[in-house]
């Protein structure tokens, strides 16, 4: 049987009486306050009796402040609502507690390690016979001398290992199994006591001032502490150099050296190999090993062999890297091709032009916008002329529908997944987030979403950083999120069927679009600028048709609208579109129109009480309460007209 994951935790860090203790948190929600029917009790007068509480569902967990006196401070600042990360601090009156979430990926840092009687010249080394360099493009090695049976056995088995690698690394499905590879394989081999794997960032994570390059390191090997440790120390000196050289370097004999700081002594350094990842111009990172006092310096064929399996793997990252870029970029195409032909946001109701005002002012900023309104009012142009205006006009535009997608998918569609993560998971997959990233992620019909993935949609929004199905990596994207809805999203909270937090982070600007029946003339607007596009020549609307437009409801709205063109345009002579052009619930809404020509009184009355059902939308109860008369008496006059 699969062991069920370790829980997150809460532990007290202060009062400092209380500091170790610890609060499992369950599935569901849990409760923190002063009252001894929470689940985490604090003895604390500046703490509510029920202050706060943590949704988690196995996936994440949210505090939410349940509006007690004294906020709650999360590593420092005032917050409502915000998903927990690990190593998070939580201050709540005076107790301080820190999340700690078991299944969190670890994430290591490189701590450059100060010399402490460093000089302007220990910043970095001169190139003497102590160092050996091999620059990036270089493809020749120095030719072993073969005739020595170690040296032959050596270079033959060297050899045999780097084929090795090469098929490996073709089976590689993604660039953790590179980096995995790439650092067993040349420690392994060259026997080094200690190494990792940076890649290029800039302003990554790297404690010290005056560095060039930042690097996040990704993969790394202790000999005490393994993949344990938090961080990894490297000396100042050899960073500052490998940094700005980015050339494959062997260095030996670092103990007795002058031009390397304290740190390297401070470390127990004895000798060092550093090969860049590097493909053309591109710089990818490093692959960095040393050896302290177990065992013999490393050697020329150990640099080349390092160097060499740098080449080959930064080969590999490069090609993943070019493989999600064209996927995104095909994505990009997709979307602006998909775009070509769409009808324009166009009209001149004043409550269109007030949208397109605020459209002007959001359009430029990264903002979150929520786009409501009725189905077919085109809200997804709405959101496309937000796209066109802003600083991501060049970069994709993703929609998704989320009601369309079946509730088992949905993480798998949003997010994406790994090969293998599921039964027909053949390939990795890249969700829409990750397609959108530099772009925009379009979200319609967010009130769909099933709410235990509106839990993980909060989490993804708020930090831009979500895992794929099946991933055991971060993805870390830029996208900015406009959502649309034909759904009372505020009704739906209050039912318990939407995340308020998840609303308020969606609708930082909300714009409702309003229905084609509230716009006017702009029907008539909109229906010439179909005609225009479904035709060479000009078509005319007649005077009866164009009233018979006016006067629906149109429960379809704009979509509605081009449908009965284009089927008017068909059936009719394609010059002119006559009432009989128009299907019979349409064509029929004018003969509800006063028209002040002599008639009997039979006829008026009939075209009144045909109008008040039109406006009633054919609701006979409320026709007849307006009508002042009986229900029975409406539907006897209904049944006489349809005699006659």
């Amino acid at each position: 049987m699969k062991a069920l994951p370790e829980p997150p935790r809460l532990r007290i860090l202060k009062p400092y009486e209380l500091a170790g203790t610890e609060f499992d948190l369950e599935m569901g929600t849990t409760s923190i306050g002063r009252q001894k029917s929470n689940h985490v009790v604090l003895q604390d007068a500046l703490v509510s009796r029920i202050h706060a509480q943590i949704h988690y569902d196995a996936q994440a967990a949210i505090i939410e402040d349940l509006g007690g006196k004294n906020p709650i401070r999360l590593n420092g600042e005032h917050i409502q609502s915000q998903a927990l990360r690990h190593g998070d601090h939580i201050v709540i009156g005076q107790t301080e507690l820190e999340y700690h979430d078991p299944t969190a990926t670890p994430t290591h840092s490189l701590k450059v390690i100060r010399d402490s009687h460093a000089t302007k010249h220990d910043s970095t080394f001169e190139e003497d016979g102590g160092n050996i360099s091999l620059d990036a493009q270089t493809v020749a090695f120095e030719r072993p001398d073969l005739t020595q049976p170690t040296v032959a056995e050596k270079e033959y088995g060297r050899l045999s290992r780097l084929y090795r690698f090469s098929e490996e690394l073709m089976s590689c499905e993604e660039p953790d199994d590179v980096f995995e590879l790439l650092l067993s394989t040349a420690t392994q081999e060259i026997e080094a006591e200690r190494g990792f794997i940076g890649l290029a960032r800039s302003g990554g994570d790297v404690e010290g001032d005056d560095t060039l390059l930042s690097l996040t390191v990704v993969r790394f090997w202790d000999p005490i502490r393994g993949d344990k440790a938090q961080s990894i120390e490297m000396s100042e000196t050899i960073f500052n150099h490998i940094t700005r050289q980015r050339r494959a370097v062997l260095v030996q004999d670092l103990p007795h050296r002058q031009d390397f700081g304290m740190s390297v002594v401070d470390l127990q350094i004895r000798s060092f190999i550093c090969a860049p990842l590097v493909h053309g111009n591109h710089f990818i990172g490093l692959v960095y090993v040393d050896t302290r006092n177990q065992r013999d310096e490393f050697d020329r064929s150990d640099l080349e062999f390092v160097s060499s399996l740098a080449r080959l793997a930064a080969l590999a990252l490069q090609n993943f890297e070019n493989q999600t870029r064209l996927q995104r970029e095909n994505e990009r195409l997709r979307s602006l091709s998909s775009s070509e032909g769409e009808v324009k946001v166009i009209g001149d109701d004043a409550k269109l032009q007030q949208i397109f005002s605020i459209i002007e002012k959001v359009a430029p900023r990264d903002t979150s916008v929520l786009v409501a309104g009725e189905n077919g009012t085109g809200k997804e142009l709405i959101a496309r002329a937000i796209h066109n205006r802003s600083t991501r006009k060049d970069e994709a535009f993703i929609a998704v529908n989320c009601g369309a997608i079946p509730p088992t998918l949905v993480e798998s569609e949003l997010f994406g997944h790994e090969k293998g993560a599921f039964t027909g998971a053949d390939q990795r997959t890249l969700g829409k987030f990750e397609m959108a990233n530099g772009g925009t992620l379009f979200l319609d019909e967010v009130g769909d979403m099933p709410l235990d993935m509106q839990v993980k949609i909060l989490r993804a929004l708020q930090e831009r950083k979500f895992y794929r199905v099946g991933g055991k990596s971060e993805v870390e994207v830029d996208i900015r999120v406009i959502s649309a809805t034909n759904q009372d999203l505020q009704k739906l909270i209050e039912e318990g069927k939407f995340r308020e937090d998840l609303f308020f982070r969606l609708a930082v600007v909300t714009l409702d679009v309003p229905p084609l029946r509230e716009r006017g003339e702009d029907v008539i607007t909109i229906a010439k600028h179909f005609l225009n596009g479904y035709s060479n020549q000009e078509v005319k609307i007649t005077k009866p048709a164009r009233e018979c437009l006016l006067k629906y409801h149109w429960p379809g709205n704009i979509r509605e609208l081009r449908n009965v063109l284009e089927q008017a345009l068909i059936l009719g002579d394609g010059k002119k579109i006559k009432p009989q052009d128009l299907p019979p619930n349409i064509s029929k809404s004018s003969r509800g129109k006063l028209n002040f020509t002599l008639k009997s009184l039979f006829e008026v009355e009939k075209q009144y009480i045909y109008r008040v059902l039109e406006e009633t939308g054919g609701n006979k109860a409320q026709a007849a309460n307006i009508l002042g008369i009986a229900r029975e008496t409406l539907y006897q006059k209904l049944k006489q007209y349809d005699s006659d």
